[in-house]
Formats: C-alpha cells, structure tokens, sequence
C-alpha cells in the first residue's frame, strides 16, 4: 500500500517565548542550551508570514507551547497570546488552537478575549510545600500556590463556554 505524504503539515507546535517565569527541575529548558544562548520572544512577523502559509491550506491543530511559558508571550506593539491565538484562528485559518501554562501569570485572563479553544493549567501540587518544590520561581523567589489558585480560580469564574480547560497536576 503506497501512502501519500501531505504537501503541507495539518499540526504545528510553535513555542512563542522560549522563556519561563519557573524553573521546574523536570522541564528541560532549566538546563537546555540553545544556540547563542537565544531567550526570547517570537517575533510577530515570523508568527504572521507563518499563519499567512497555513491559511492557504487546510491546517488543523496549533499548539502555541513547547518548553517556555507562552503567556510571557509580548511584542512592542503591545500584542499579547490573544492576539496570536485571534491570528491563527481568523488568518491561520487553523480549526483547534491549544495553550499549556503554569497559570501563574497576571495576564491569565487575557484568554477571555481570545477564540483559544482548548487550554492546560499545570499546577503540579496540592499542597504549598510539594507546590513549590515543584515548581519554584525562577528569579529564585518562593512559589505561591495561593497566587496561582486564586488566579486560575478567577480565571475559571469568568469563562464562557470556551476554552476547555484541563488541569494537570502532580503530587
């Protein structure tokens, strides 16, 4: 049986920031080298050209993470995840865009504004000692699973219908 290979991808994984507010000891990107030692932020026009190709295809799936935490995620413009999940739904023309966070960021509720139809909150601990041993800061500061509940917890409050939400945790 011959199988036909696609002309153009139908999944793409793009990591907008390839930097984190954590420094989790089982994320590789704690100890990951990349070329020139690179930390940064997606450029738009790179994100632009990009969901420009996909709209002239039938694209399926964008997940906007990869190691670093997206909602970190700005440009000069003042452009935030929202703008870039907006972007490839309406010109990507992708059916299902997804995001993984460490839902500890200010910003969590920028999402509201976003058609983001599936997200993953890692909190990965229920109580503040495994929380933080879990997940510590990475300017060194003591994790707060307080700060992060109440921020998911404000997020969820006010949802729509969409995202989907999905927790993940390890204890």
């Amino acid at each position: 049986e011959t199988k036909q290979i696609p002309v153009f991808p139908s999944y793409f994984i793009i990591e907008p920031a390839n930097l984190c507010n954590r420094a989790c000891g089982f994320c590789p990107i704690t100890v990951m080298k990349r070329p020139n030692n690179f930390k940064g932020m997606m450029k738009w026009e790179h994100f632009d050209k990009l969901m420009r190709e996909c709209g002239k295809h039938n694209c399926y799936g964008l997940s906007l993470y990869q190691l670093g935490e997206p909602l970190l995620w700005r440009d000069s413009s003042g452009r935030n995840l929202s703008h870039m999940i907006n972007h490839a739904k309406d010109v990507g023309r992708f059916v299902a865009v997804n995001v993984s966070t460490n839902g500890d960021l200010e910003n969590l509720d920028c999402l509201h504004s976003s058609q983001l139809d599936d997200l993953i909150i890692s909190i990965d601990g229920t109580t503040q000692e495994t929380y933080a041993s879990n997940r510590p800061l990475a300017n060194g500061k003591a994790s707060s699973l307080a700060r992060t509940k109440d921020r998911v917890l404000r997020f969820l409050s006010n949802k729509t219908s969409k995202p989907w939400v999905r927790m993940q945790i390890i204890n």
